[in-house]
């Protein structure tokens, strides 16, 4: 009859397998119905089986039964076969799909079988039964209960593995079309990402998708795997994915392929600095050897003609032990910062640290000229730029003369260091490369001093003529602040219109507005690069604005979770923008975009105060300076910058998850926005 499970002979049975789910407990049997017409089968069960068989008597308290665990497999109903009995088959089935429905009527027949088994029933049992069919029906029934809800079981840890996991888990068939996928995946139309090739998903010209597809195809009629594979995201820079995929076996032919994508940028990132540190480290002893020696044997034979008399010897033991101990300086500074890696990074005012440092490098007759405004601020670590800046200053000194003049220049996205010496010609190799120097009494370690210190900041450096004619060093891609915009708020404050979700939000934002604070919940994949998800709370202005807020409040769904203040060209996802946040609750972080369509760019400021959760940020024509302040009254600057942001703006404040699915919630308190005067 239709819908039976297969039945094997009487003597084949015996349930041995362990229930995944629920392994305290056998598999259950009720035997529902009255008493006379189960006990024969009850008997049965529990003399030659291991079920746990359980009576009821009561055909309505079968639905109370099949809600507590533990769970049922099979549920004899034993009816006196009516409509009342299809119609508790049916509600049994909806209260547990993966329970065994065997239906054995008082009286039957073919058409009420027909419609048990449309009501859902796995077995119709006849009441003129042999004596072995009742315990082999229930049998098949348990099985195909097990293997029905382990099937279950499995589905949903692999929807929890495939949803769950900070990885992308996926299926593919024999022609490479996804099966099994991130639902938040985005392609290239918005559509669906099932049955499709990566190549029909997303932009086939990627160089990627053509290596990733043929592995695909070699896994899959080569029958081997590609376990561990690292490679480089192609629009990241520093972002770096390892994907495995093996064979996907059924009945001993390849249905296709799974497989499993991990984004480690960190691991390869963290080992490329430790490798480059490592690097560093490893050629102190060389260098220390070579540029040592030098005046060590002229102190050495120059202390031999002083014992002899020669009165001018002492004055070149006293240079050669002088450079002896700049060297060792140097080598020291250079140590500190190979060892010490990430930098510690505050608000430092440029100006003060400069002017101090050439008073300790300066000889007479050189001259420092400053184009720094003593308010500016330099977003670093102080302990770690001052060697930055000694070794640009010593570098000009001792190569372009006793009389060099000196000028430091402050840019949007850092400073430069020019002198009026020679300049760099034609330098053969690279002139960062500690070691290079074609000076005998120094192995040029201080130059690779200056990129290992712009290294670990995420700064450039590059080179050229400067103003003077001599030589420049420009240091690039720092945040810089010259100063606070002098600007007076002026009317009363604007109240927030209302908020959206900006870009493909997996899971929708929202907003709540009260006179005291506003929460904003929302979700986002980044807020980066490319990509610009965010759940955004703003009203549009015209002219210069500034708004500001303190976020006293947010959950953490990662660890580049966001909330803060921005302004935005519009509301679109290609939007020029500008804003500081809080990061993860930790510290601030700035966001910017200098133009729509603009690769975005993003500096986190681990130095600053933890305690600074009042955010401020200030638009006048195309200039955002960004603050942070402790208490609301006294502010630090951490950015200024220009972004093409035209008349109308977009001011408020913003969320972002950075998990996909996974929003977050943020309590902003003392909102404030006005126009600037």
């Amino acid at each position: 009859m239709a819908g039976e499970p297969k039945t094997p002979s009487h003597q084949e049975w015996a349930v041995t397998p362990r229930k995944l789910w629920d392994i305290e407990h056998s598999p259950a049997v009720v035997l529902a119905g009255p008493g006379e017409r189960t006990a024969d089968l009850a008997a049965s069960l529990e003399d030659e089986t291991d079920l746990a068989v359980e009576r009821i008597e009561d055909l309505e308290a079968v639905l109370d039964r099949l809600e507590t665990n533990p769970a049922v497999e099979c549920l004899w109903l034993a009816g006196e076969g009516g409509s009342d009995d299809v119609d508790l088959i049916e509600r049994a089935v909806a209260t547990d799909p993966h329970a065994s429905v065997v239906y054995a009527p008082e009286a039957g027949s073919e058409a009420l079988a027909a419609r048990a088994t449309a009501a859902g029933a796995q077995g119709y049992v006849t009441g003129d039964a042999v004596a072995d069919e009742p315990v082999d029906r229930v049998h098949a029934a348990v099985e195909w209960a097990i293997e029905r809800r382990h099937d279950a079981w499995k589905r949903s840890a692999l929807d929890a593995l495939v949803t769950g996991l900070d990885a992308n888990l996926f299926a593919k068939d024999t022609d490479a079309r996804h099966l099994i996928h991130p639902s938040d995946v985005s392609t290239k139309d918005g559509g669906s990402l099932f049955g499709r090739t990566d190549f029909e998903a997303f932009d086939t010209s990627d160089e990627m998708l053509v290596e990733a597809y043929e592995d695909d195809m070699a896994v899959i009629r080569s029958d081997e795997s590609v376990l561990g594979k690292v490679e480089r995201y192609p629009e990241f820079q520093d972002g770096w994915q390892m994907t495995s995929k093996v064979p996907w076996h059924e009945d001993e032919e390849v249905r296709g392929l799974v497989g499993m994508t991990l984004d480690v940028s960190r691991w390869k990132n963290r080992e490329r600095e430790l490798l480059q540190r490592l690097g560093h480290l490893q050629r102190i002893p060389k260098y220390l050897t070579h540029d040592l020696r030098n005046p060590l044997a002229i102190a050495q034979g120059y202390t031999e003609l002083a014992g002899e008399g020669d009165g001018e010897a002492l004055a070149t033991v006293e240079d050669a032990l002088r450079r002896l101990s700049q060297r060792l300086s140097e080598f020291h500074d250079f140590v500190d910062v190979a060892v010490e890696g990430e930098p510690s990074r505050t608000a430092v005012r440029l100006a003060p640290v400069l002017e101090d440092v050439w008073d300790h490098v300066a000889l007479p007759g050189t001259d420092l000229a400053v184009d720094v405004p003593e308010g500016a601020r330099i977003v670093a670590d102080e302990d770690q730029l001052r060697p930055l800046v000694e070794n640009l200053f010593r570098n000009a000194v001792d190569h372009a003369g006793p009389r060099v003049s000196v000028q430091v220049h402050l840019h949007e996205d850092g400073f430069s260091v020019g002198d009026d010496g020679p300049g760099l010609g034609d330098p053969a190799g690279d002139i960062f490369a500690a070691g290079t120097s074609e000076q005998s009494d120094t192995a040029g370690i201080g130059l690779a001093i200056v990129r290992e210190v712009a290294t670990l900041h995420g700064w450039s450096i590059t080179t050229g003529e400067s103003d003077l004619g001599g030589a420049q060093f420009r240091v690039r891609d720092a945040s810089v602040v010259s100063g606070p915009i002098e600007r007076t708020p002026t009317g009363d404050p604007v109240a927030l219109s209302g908020s959206t979700d900006i870009g493909d939000v997996a899971v929708p934002g929202s907003a709540t507005f009260s006179p005291e604070w506003v929460k904003l919940l929302g979700a986002g994949e980044n807020c980066w690069g490319n990509i610009n998800e965010l759940h955004f709370a703003s009203v549009q202005l015209s002219g210069d604005a500034a708004v500001t807020a303190n976020v006293t409040a947010m959950s953490v769904a990662g660890e580049y979770s966001k909330a803060g203040a921005m302004v935005r060209s519009s509301l679109d996802p290609d939007a020029a923008y500008a804003g500081v946040c809080r990061l993860a609750d930790r510290y601030p972080e700035l966001l910017w975009r200098d133009e729509p369509g603009a690769f975005a760019q993003s500096s986190q400021l681990e130095g600053i105060d933890p305690a600074a959760t009042w955010l401020r940020v200030e638009r006048v024509d195309d200039t955002v300076c960004s603050s942070v302040s402790v208490d609301g009254e006294e502010w630090t600057p951490v950015d200024r910058r220009t972004v093409d942001l035209g008349e109308s703006v977009q001011v408020g404040l913003f969320v972002c998850s950075t998990v996909s699915r996974e929003p977050i919630e943020a309590r902003f308190e003392d909102v404030e926005v006005r126009h600037l005067e």
